[in-house]
């Protein structure tokens, strides 16, 4: 993971440079470079990086209480030489720059790139790798590239018009239109409860008050923390940072643009937006947040929340399930031996809901295969008839118990032959 953060523009890079540094062991954390902006064009503060950085650092020894030890937190003073900030296209190569380019070219693994603010960091080091490289060469660095730039600054357009195959997320809109992009969605939490749940121990003391809006560039690498709904390589089928989708079926352009849901509001009627595509999953990443933040200020495993260990039919990879189910036949999905670490003896009060993504499947006639994925309880709660009318991140028509079956009631028909069909657990 490589940021370029216009930190002190607004409070919220340093809010979600806090929620980042919570979630930093499920990453590889490469750069982390204080940009300009087009609100702070002439300045950078790579020291408000380091200060949050050493806030972490008081903590980092605690975090590793929580989590695996092949998984751990890294070390402040790692993260500390990874802290660099210059204006950048100008000559020399600056800091930032030089350092991405050394990434790509040590590692043939994919480089996500998460831009807060300005891309003048990454056009930089692309224009010097196009005039520095052989073609070939270029090619196969930009190549490496996944890039996620929240809304959209100066050089931006500019890379994606003369590099079209890098893989870029966008959320592309009017001029300050931010209400239009997905990211609008992160918010929704108050200051009050942000205080009680967020601010707590050293390096919650280092999350702002909320100025504007909350933790808008969160959802540039919220769309990678693996957590069985978002997947990497696949930002058209949603999650925590957002759904997006391709911009045109052009194999030669990988440009990724917004995309909208439609989820059941708190009113009980249908909103669709692109900030649907986020904040119908606030109750899930705010409640895994501020267990994160418990987890900075005890170092007894259990005392705090940690997430449940999904096992579906014998698997319990992060990864997603793909299974073919032609048209009118049917599985039987068991998540019974799912483990909750909080609750070793007995998991039997975790509640289990399935639902279809409808969306995530086939956009344009999700409102269609709504009817058509059946899922039916097959173990379904004492008391219940295993069906909930809506849950809390916007679905309707939702299963609930450990053990379902699922069948694909969609006709054959060539449009949607071959087709994925989402459904959630």
């Amino acid at each position: 993971m490589f940021i370029l953060m216009d930190i002190l523009n607004e409070p919220d890079d340093q809010m979600s440079m806090v929620l980042y540094l919570t979630y930093s062991n499920e990453f590889d954390t490469k750069g982390l470079i204080a940009t300009t902006s087009v609100s702070m064009p002439n300045e950078t503060h790579p020291e408000a990086i380091e200060l949050i950085i050493k806030a972490y650092g008081e903590v980092v020894s605690t975090l590793n209480k929580h989590v695996h030890p092949n998984a751990t937190f890294s070390p402040a003073e790692d993260l500390l030489k990874l802290v660099y900030g210059r204006q950048a296209l100008e000559e020399p190569l600056s800091d930032g720059p030089k350092l991405l380019i050394k990434t790509l070219q040590a590692d043939s693994e994919p480089l996500f790139v998460s831009i807060w603010g300005r891309a003048n960091t990454l056009a930089q080091a692309l224009q010097f790798i196009g005039t520095e490289r052989p073609s070939s060469e270029a090619a196969e660095l930009r190549s490496r590239l996944r890039v996620y730039s929240i809304s959209d600054q100066d050089c931006g357009p500019w890379i994606r018009v003369k590099w079209p195959d890098i893989t870029y997320i966008v959320n592309v809109h009017g001029f300050r239109e931010y209400q239009a992009s997905p990211w609008s969605g992160i918010g929704g939490a108050q200051d009050d409860w942000l205080t009680l749940n967020i601010r707590i121990g050293p390096l919650g003391q280092v999350y702002p008050e909320i100025l504007y809006g909350m933790e808008g560039d969160s959802p540039s690498f919220m769309w990678l923390i693996q957590n069985g709904l978002n997947s990497a390589g696949r930002p058209d089928w949603g999650g925590w940072g957002g759904r997006y989708s391709r911009v045109t079926e052009a194999m030669d352009i990988n440009e990724y643009g917004t995309s909208m849901d439609i989820a059941v509001s708190v009113s009980g009627l249908d909103h669709q937006s692109p900030g649907a595509t986020v904040w119908r999953w606030r109750d899930a990443y705010q409640d895994d947040f501020a267990a994160r933040m418990q987890w900075t200020v005890t170092d007894r495993f259990v005392d705090a929340t940690h997430p449940p260990n999904i096992n579906v039919n014998g698997s319990i990879s992060l990864d997603a399930m793909e299974i073919v189910l032609p048209s009118t036949s049917s599985v039987v999905l068991d998540a019974s031996e799912t483990y909750d670490p909080d609750h070793p003896e007995n998991s039997t009060h975790l509640e289990l809901e399935w639902y279809a993504y409808t969306e995530a499947s086939v956009a344009w006639v999700s409102g269609y295969l709504e009817s058509l994925i059946e899922i039916r309880p097959l173990l379904p709660p004492s008391g219940t008839d295993g069906y909930l009318s809506v849950n809390n991140a916007g679905f309707r028509n939702v299963t609930i118990g450990p053990r379902v079956q699922i069948t694909n009631n969609v006709p054959s028909i060539s449009q949607l032959e071959g087709a994925s069909w989402h459904v959630i657990l």
